[in-house]
């Protein structure tokens, strides 16, 4: 090439840069603009014609961020807010205008079902703005879909006699609907820490440490039994334990002071106390149920207890939602006790067939074939491979785990002075009607997880420091005590898994059955109501905790409503009347009615675990016994305490029925002549 044409070429180069950077005319061309863009947020799975939580729409900016320089309005459809008292806003069949400040929406899209105010989104739901759309990528199925996962676990576990299997398909069943049928999603789900699955639950710290508790429990358990100390205890009950009735009235009893949790309830009343049944030939669904008749309703009524946090919490919620001052949370949580007629009736039921020695159903029978055979005298009950060893081996660890779970309860009441000081001041609070106050941040399971290291540590160098044990022997009973804990809380893991799944945020079938009840009730109906939604809700989702901590709001708006519109505007007499009190005490009592039916809660489980019995044949041979007390309930408490009839008349006419009750269906177990 020329140097001529390389320096024409240079020239033609240099020229056609410059135009294009400062433009032939002089006058710059618009720059381009992109939309904003919309970011919506839904639940992940939409129910046809049930409340969203909320919805949640901003704008932003092309980096992702919220622009909060954007002011003005976007164009929604498919949205319906219904409010009570028929003011419906409706926005399905044109699309209408909300407006967006500082990048977010202005007004709040909230269901808040306590006042009434419920947010529906349809299968057309879209969010438009400057020409760019967005739906929010939810998935939109029918509410029945949101029963699937219970009545799969329900009714497998009925038909395969296998809870693992049952709970497995519960779980993927939910992951199913949850994924829009997506059977590989589904799965990859499962196990993702991220999504609603069996591992997002078995890495959830509060559960994981409930999985250590128990695993310390069980190594607490294991070194008790190997070193001898709980065959002394046998030894020792054996004398007060001759007969069967005394047996069972003992295992009650231990039930009873055990009142603190439901989990160390279950655990160590069914493990001290199954060489003794065993012995005494009572069989081992007899023993699951009567720990998990003493477990939740005593941790539920005791005035002290890891349950107690939960419940005036959630009271306190549904006050706040009336304008009622936080000073009567307490108060109210106190007076609603002898409203709660399924616990209190379950613990007089049990007493009751405990002295009687009288069955009906599937427990006769367990226990008939318990009589017969002698599966059930286990080496623990024999004693043949026990060493000799002392009471003090099985005292003296329980001593401790009580003992720290006391003085952190103690430790975490907000109060002056020193330790005894301020358990002192809980102890006159409590008494008094006095909200007892805890410390921010008080939480009941790193309490009880602490302890059980403590007892399971105390266990051992007791064993090693008497000689019985040596490090070796200790350290194997150690790991075999947390080894036949697994079972129980592979199961307790799935349990998990499917309850998670069902709450809200989830298939939210807690909100399914509550739309599907309806608002036409008349207000004396109100206690029975509560308690039939409280059992259904705590039977499909396995958590008496999750059926509170949703229905105790919403209940007591909803009463507050209908009250006041009797002329009550003092809120405080709202707060404190009957109604209000025996529609609470409802929600309480439903809470754990439910819990004992459902195969998929925890602490049904757990006492399986505790009496090491089949979890299934627990769940049949203990349903129809919380059916019973659940029918008297209703029948001799939560009607009549609707039409206003007082409770502490109410409670020894149902404790009677069940007398009568046992008299006429049970049969003493006799073995087969």
């Amino acid at each position: 090439m020329r140097p001529t044409s390389a320096r024409l070429i240079l020239f033609l180069g240099v020229s056609f840069a410059t135009l294009s950077l400062f433009g032939c005319s002089g006058a710059s061309a618009p720059e381009e603009v992109d939309p904003p863009r919309i970011r919506v947020s839904l639940p992940p799975v939409v129910l046809r014609d049930v409340p969203v939580k909320s919805v949640t729409i901003e704008v932003l900016t092309p980096d992702g961020k919220v622009d909060t320089n954007f002011t003005g309005e976007v164009t929604v459809k498919g949205l319906r807010i219904v409010r009570r008292g028929g003011d419906r806003e409706k926005v399905t069949d044109e699309p209408a205008n909300l407006k967006i400040q500082a990048g977010v929406l202005a007004s709040e899209l909230t269901s808040d079902l306590g006042t009434g105010r419920r947010v529906f989104v349809s299968d057309d739901f879209e969010v438009g703005l400057a020409g760019a759309t967005e739906t929010g990528g939810g998935v939109f199925t029918a509410g029945f879909w949101s029963l699937l996962p219970p009545i799969i676990a329900i009714g497998l576990a009925i038909w395969l006699k296998d809870v693992y299997i049952a709970l497995l398909a519960a779980v993927y069943s939910g992951c199913l609907v949850l994924a829009g049928w997506n059977p590989v999603t589904a799965f990859t789900n499962m196990m993702n820490p991220d999504e609603m699955g069996i591992l997002s639950q078995a890495s959830n710290g509060w559960n994981m440490q409930v999985i250590i508790f128990t695993l310390f429990l069980g190594a607490m358990v294991q070194i008790m039994s190997v070193s001898g100390g709980t065959q002394a205890v046998v030894n020792r009950l054996s004398r007060v334990t001759s007969t069967r009735e005394r047996g069972q009235l003992l295992t009650w009893f231990m039930g009873l002071l055990i009142f603190f949790d439901d989990y160390a309830n279950t655990m160590l009343v069914g493990n001290a106390m199954r060489p003794v049944t065993d012995r005494l030939k009572i069989s081992r669904e007899k023993l699951a149920f009567l720990i998990d008749s003493t477990a939740a309703p005593i941790a539920g009524l005791a005035i002290v207890s890891t349950w107690v946090g939960v419940e005036v919490s959630n009271i306190g919620i549904g006050l706040d939602s009336l304008g009622v001052d936080e000073s009567l949370n307490y108060a109210v949580f106190l007076k609603t006790i002898p409203y709660r007629f399924y616990p209190l009736f379950l613990i007089g039921f049990v007493m009751l067939i405990s002295v009687t020695g009288r069955d009906f159903g599937p427990m006769s029978r367990a226990e008939r074939k318990a009589l017969e055979s002698d599966a059930g005298l286990t080496e623990e009950a024999t004693g043949e491979t026990q060493v000799k060893g002392s009471i003090w081996y099985a005292i003296l660890p329980v001593a401790a785990l009580v003992g720290w779970i006391m003085i952190g309860f103690a430790n975490g009441i907000v109060g002056e002075g020193n330790l005894l000081a301020r358990a002192w001041a809980g102890l006159q609070a409590v008494f008094s009607g006095d909200e007892l106050v805890f410390v921010d941040g008080f939480d009941s399971v790193p309490l009880l997880l602490h302890a059980s290291f403590f007892a399971a540590m105390t266990a051992a160098v007791l064993a090693m420091g008497g000689g019985t044990l040596n490090l070796r022997q200790t350290a194997e009973a150690w790991i075999k005590g947390m080894t036949e804990m697994f079972p129980a809380l592979i199961v307790l893991v799935l349990a998990w898994s499917v309850s998670s799944i069902c709450k809200d945020g989830g298939l939210n079938t807690a909100g399914f059955i509550i739309e599907q009840i309806g608002d036409g009730v008349s207000p004396k109906l109100m206690p029975t109501l509560a308690f039939v939604v409280a059992g259904a809700v705590a039977f499909a989702v396995g958590s008496s905790y999750a059926t509170m901590g949703l229905l105790i709001p919403l209940f007591i708006s909803l009463v507050g409503y209908m009250l006041a519109a009797t002329g009550l505007q003092d809120m405080e007499v709202v707060a404190t009347h009957s109604l209000m009190l025996a529609t609470v005490g409802a929600i309480l009592a439903g809470s754990i009615f439910g819990d004992h039916c459902s195969p998929i809660s925890d602490t049904t489980v757990l006492s399986s675990a505790g009496a090491k019995c089949n979890h299934l044949a627990h769940v049949a041979t203990q349903m129809p016994y919380a059916l019973t007390v659940g029918a008297i309930a209703i029948l001799c408490g939560y009607l009549p305490a609707g039409y206003g009839m007082n409770p502490w008349l109410m409670l020894p006419i149902g404790l009677v029925v069940c007398l009568v009750v046992i008299f006429v269906v049970g049969r003493r177990a006799e073995p087969a002549s």
